[in-house]
């Protein structure tokens, strides 16, 4: 699939990337349409980097280059094989948030358990935080976002 990715600051490049596999709790979205944020010009102009190492620092977007669109709506292709509320064509609206919840994680953490789930301590943000965002052909998310 064709990808936008921030490959420096100020400086995007389209590539081919590997098309999204689809784990049974997930779905694969033919992506119709991005927004572009303030988050997005923040990372694209280098005055953020969420994408983080072990340690807490950023990894440069040299080492790890990031497909950014965290807003986005598309069309449902593929069900994984644990999903049974959603079908194939349906349009959807994604939340682009990753925790203990959208992710079905036993046990949750005290964020998660509290109702708190933004602040998840295993969080992640298609589109900021290193996960792969929606300025591509496909992404593949959890069915409950």
């Amino acid at each position: 699939m064709k990808a936008a990715l921030l490959v420096d600051v100020g400086k995007m490049v389209v590539r081919d990337v590997r098309d999204p596999s689809v784990p049974p709790s997930e779905v694969l979205i033919m992506v119709k349409a991005v927004g572009v944020c303030r988050i997005d010009l923040h990372l694209f102009r280098g005055d953020a980097n969420y994408n983080l190492d072990s340690q807490g620092h950023p990894i440069p977007l040299a080492v790890q280059p990031q497909i950014l669109g965290h807003e986005f709506c598309g069309e449902i292709l593929e069900l994984g094989s644990e999903v049974r509320d959603l079908k194939r064509g349906d349009r959807v609206l994604c939340d682009q948030g990753r925790n203990c919840v959208s992710q079905n994680r036993w046990p949750r953490c005290p964020y998660c358990r509290s109702g708190d789930s933004h602040l998840c301590d295993h969080y992640g943000e298609h589109g900021v935080t290193g996960l792969p965002g929606a300025m591509a052909d496909y992404i593949a998310m959890p069915a409950r976002l």
